[in-house]
């Protein structure tokens, strides 16, 4: 699991130290562990400042640093908490291609969000309200629905809301999820 403030799980003071605490507690052999470390801050991106003190790293690098001590133990699932909330876009961007990598690479990645432009990469969503399953379903059936988003407490992004407004015009060839790159090649068509 991975926390909304990465500051909460860093307990080492060198981002390879902090990226070997999980595997050493399970006991797993030294040689394994570096192996481990190693591959975790390759994927993360984090390799070049393996001997830096963690406290020189910036919000995005240390949530960054959070996935690599969470992927170091080799779970099959990554469970997130708001992970980009303290991030700035550029951080957000950074760990957000992490995780898209993690999850092409066949890695089962649970987001939990209220930010609704991040899940545009996502095989399928689930709302939660007020405790419960308010619906559950696929990115696009969830962004062509009306009404229930300030029901609540979400707002549709507004890539989403344009691209649903285009579905409705039935004019042109889509893609099944809203992306800027999806839109621009289907209206210059």
């Amino acid at each position: 699991m991975v926390f909304q403030n990465p500051e909460n799980q860093i307990v080492g003071t060198v981002v390879e130290e902090d990226t070997a605490f999980g595997p050493e507690n399970q006991g797993i052999p030294p040689e394994e562990i570096e192996a481990r470390v190693e591959t975790a801050l390759e994927v993360t991106g984090l390799l070049g400042k393996r001997k830096k003190p963690t406290y020189t790293l910036s919000g995005g690098e240390k949530q960054r640093l959070a996935v690599a001590g969470a992927l170091a133990m080799e779970t099959p699932c990554l469970v997130l908490d708001e992970p980009t909330a303290m991030l700035d876009p550029s951080g957000r961007d950074d760990l957000l291609t992490v995780l898209g990598n993690l999850h092409a690479a066949g890695k089962t990645i649970v987001s939990i969000t209220h930010r609704l432009e991040e899940i545009l990469r996502c095989d399928r969503a689930v709302v939660l309200h007020e405790g419960a399953v308010a619906w559950e379903g696929s990115i696009s059936a969830l962004f062509l629905m009306n009404g229930s988003f300030r029901e609540w407490g979400l707002d549709i992004p507004p890539l989403a809301a344009f691209w649903r407004d285009l579905q409705s015009e039935n004019r042109i060839d889509l893609p099944s999820i809203p992306s800027i790159s999806g839109l621009v090649d289907a209206l210059c068509q």
